[in-house]
């Protein structure tokens, strides 16, 4: 798991947001935005939406190029036509954009689920440039977008997302051992927790109810085919880890997706907050 708008700065990305103030970068006349926060920290400046927001024109597709431009191979234009309206869909999304360039690097998009006693955070879309992602960008802008959570609404129990990427396991497997006493699923190469399992299920009827997971391993078959077929390019991108990478290849095919979850939910509130507005 994105410009040409009348309010561009250094190549295209929003330059205000609504709620500015005269101090600030986006004054008190600026018109109504998608954007309502940044936050600049070190290399890269943080925009945030929550969805509410009034799309400029040309600023979405804009926002599509920047990152094409910084994904060789990859096709996000492709993955945004098939869900169309996911930009009022979000209800957090923050971009990253470069503080030198004013060009975006990262998107995370995020929405809430809820299922009877259970409520929890879906991991929408993650795309980071290709140059950055070594630079913890995700879990930089994950961090980010846990602070504007937590700002407007209890703090997630359980977060999940599905990819067909080794790396986005990878930074899940990270943000799980973040947060102390957190349980990741799937486990891979090992038996699955049978607590975790009948979470993944009930996870799994809410983000993709018509296709079938294997609920040993967290494949979801078809996933991927649903949602952008040719977003990847054809060579999949590698972790880095021969374990992570073997069972990718050897588990999952170009169409499907592993179904992965962080479980938070013997966290403390005040713990998990603790961690996050550090």
């Amino acid at each position: 798991m994105d410009t040409t708008c009348d309010h561009a700065t250094r190549g295209g990305m929003p330059s205000r947001v609504r709620g500015g103030t005269s101090s600030g970068p986006f004054g008190p006349d600026a018109p109504l935005s998608y954007w309502s926060s940044s936050s600049v920290e070190a290399d890269v400046t943080f925009l945030y939406s929550d969805g509410t927001g009034e799309l400029q024109p040309g600023e979405i597709e804009g926002l599509i190029a920047q990152l094409a431009e910084r994904l060789p191979g990859y096709d996000p234009a492709q993955y945004f036509a098939s869900q169309p309206g996911i930009f009022t869909r979000y209800e957090h999304l923050v971009v990253a954009q470069g503080s030198d360039d004013g060009r975006a690097a990262g998107l995370l998009g995020a929405r809430w689920f809820d299922d009877g006693d259970l409520r929890f955070l879906y991991l929408w879309t993650g795309i980071v440039a290709a140059e950055v992602q070594k630079r913890h960008l995700t879990q930089r802008m994950f961090r980010y977008l846990m602070r504007k959570v937590l700002e407007v609404r209890p703090r997630p129990e359980v977060i999940a997302a599905k990819t067909y990427s080794p790396l986005w396991y990878k930074v899940m497997s990270r943000l799980a051992g973040s947060i102390p006493g957190a349980s990741l699923y799937p486990r891979l190469g090992l038996p699955q927790d049978a607590a975790l399992t009948a979470l993944a299920t009930r996870v799994h009827r809410q983000v993709a109810p018509t296709l079938e997971m294997l609920t040993g391993s967290g494949v979801i078959l078809g996933a991927q085919a649903v949602v952008g077929p040719d977003f990847f390019p054809l060579a999949r991108p590698l972790s880095g880890n021969p374990d992570l990478d073997r069972f990718f290849e050897e588990n999952v095919s170009r169409d499907d997706q592993v179904l992965t979850i962080i479980d938070a939910r013997n966290i403390e509130d005040s713990e998990f907050a603790r961690i996050f507005q550090k």
